[in-house]
């Protein structure tokens, strides 16, 4: 019986149960949320360097005195030889050091290219002291990290070397240091240009008319439009 102006007793409510369905439910909505989040914010997977036969990548390039994007243009009929290294201690110079051997073979061939990138694209000042402790007079450059992406140039696989036929394809590739893979890349490249000759007249070749194309550009409107054969 209740006492007069109160009101009916109502019961409480029983605490509820734990709910094991919803309870799953929540949990896989969390971790579908998580994976998300990483397939789309999570580092990308690594990348190896191109194959044997592929188009050769576009080279994008920052100048290491000002740090500029430069795009190298007008490789078709060369032979193209290009090396991703680390212009850091310890191995730096000794790295570019094996490379101005190659350069003093070939540099003097009208058909022929090289580029030194250093993979260090915020530390130019590796790659400057890099190149005065070795003497180098090959071309040097940073490597933007969109080339470093696309031609593999993980630091597994450094120092990297590309080797680009006169028809801009990857025609050899060699990781790691060591004469073996110097020599075997530099046979190759000899083979090549041998083929071309100083003529033009050779499987690879194509004459030009009037002057020879720019090897380096500045323009980001020529890089939106970059191909082997511009």
């Amino acid at each position: 019986m209740t006492e007069p102006g109160t009101g009916p007793e109502v019961p409480a409510e029983a605490p509820r149960g734990f709910d094991k369905v919803s309870a799953a439910m929540a949990l896989v909505t969390a971790v579908a949320i998580v994976w998300a989040g990483w397939l789309r914010f999570g580092p990308a997977p690594p990348t190896e360097p191109p194959a044997v036969g592929t188009p050769a990548p576009a080279l994008r390039l920052l100048d290491p005195a000002t740090s500029e994007p430069l795009v190298l243009l007008g490789l078709r009929d060369k032979v193209v030889w290009v090396t991703f290294w680390s212009a850091g201690p310890p191995t730096g110079r000794t790295d570019l050091a094996e490379l101005e051997a190659v350069w003093a073979r070939f540099g003097s061939h009208p058909r022929f290219a090289m580029a030194a990138l250093a993979v260090e694209s915020d530390r130019p000042e590796l790659l400057r002291a890099a190149a005065e402790a070795a003497n180098a007079t090959l071309p040097t450059y940073l490597a933007a990290p969109e080339t470093r992406r696309s031609f593999g140039a993980g630091p597994r696989h450094l120092p990297l070397h590309v080797l680009i036929d006169p028809t801009g394809r990857v025609g050899a590739v060699a990781q790691g240091r060591g004469p073996a893979a110097l020599t075997r890349l530099a046979d190759q490249a000899g083979r090549w240009l041998d083929e071309l000759g100083p003529s033009g007249k050779a499987r690879f070749a194509r004459r030009y008319a009037g002057k020879p194309r720019r090897s380096f550009v500045r323009s980001e409107r020529d890089y939106s439009r970059l191909r082997y054969g511009s």
